[in-house]
């Protein structure tokens, strides 16, 4: 199911071979997660291939110093590279994470009013009618929706975030929605979250992010 999935995200029917790397344009590139922001460009390796795929939107040269340099260099030394940063887009590492159906998560929740916001398949905890922590689903992409789980600062380390994350995973299974967790490499006490409730590494990405509205430069 995965396979299906992401092979349509990263719009791999419609690659061509540049420099020994598959370039896909994918107009999947320009829509925004989370109302905030895009993945300009997706740079990963998976079945056996340099997989980019980019926005429409980027020029022919553009593309072609990237793939010059990804080309032969090893995976994890990518993100260092001029020709992304050079891009204007934000670059980072990013794991993205779906759950292991053979490790049950532990369920339990907590006495705390929890209140569920259909609309936005989104769950949220107030304080004094103040949302502090939530977790919801902003985009659903070919049958996987991406789960997005924040907590004020000052309520960490209460359970918030994790109950929230479990509740989001009952209404996906229920609602027929894949779950799946796209979380910065640097950011362990998120990945340690995902991990709790069930989710693992399936793949690792180099992400060009742009806010919205963002162009290429």
């Amino acid at each position: 199911m995965f396979a299906k999935y992401y092979s349509r995200y990263l719009a791999l029917d419609a690659g061509r071979e540049i420099f020994n790397c598959l370039v896909c344009p994918s107009p999947d590139r320009d829509t925004l997660l989370n109302r905030n922001f895009a993945y300009k460009i997706i740079i990963t390796d998976y079945s056996g291939k340099r997989i980019v795929s980019v926005s429409p939107s980027i020029s022919a040269n553009i593309i072609n110093n990237i793939c010059t340099a990804i080309i032969d260099c090893p995976f994890e030394d990518i993100l260092q590279l001029g020709q992304l940063h050079e891009t204007g887009y934000r670059i980072s590492m990013m794991y993205r994470m779906t759950l292991n159906r053979n490790k049950a998560y532990a369920n339990v929740l907590r006495s705390q009013a929890v209140e569920y916001i259909s609309e936005y398949k989104k769950y949220v905890i107030r304080d004094s009618g103040n949302i502090v922590s939530y977790c919801k689903v902003s985009n659903i992409d070919y049958g996987y929706g991406n789960i997005v789980v924040w907590t004020n600062e000052k309520y960490r380390r209460k359970g918030y975030a994790r109950e929230l994350l479990y509740r989001i995973i009952s209404m996906c299974e229920s609602e027929g929605i894949v779950p799946v967790y796209i979380v910065d490499s640097q950011n362990s006490a998120s990945i340690e979250l995902a991990k709790s409730a069930g989710f693992e590494i399936v793949q690792t990405e180099i992400i060009g992010c742009a806010k919205g509205g963002v162009e290429m430069r």
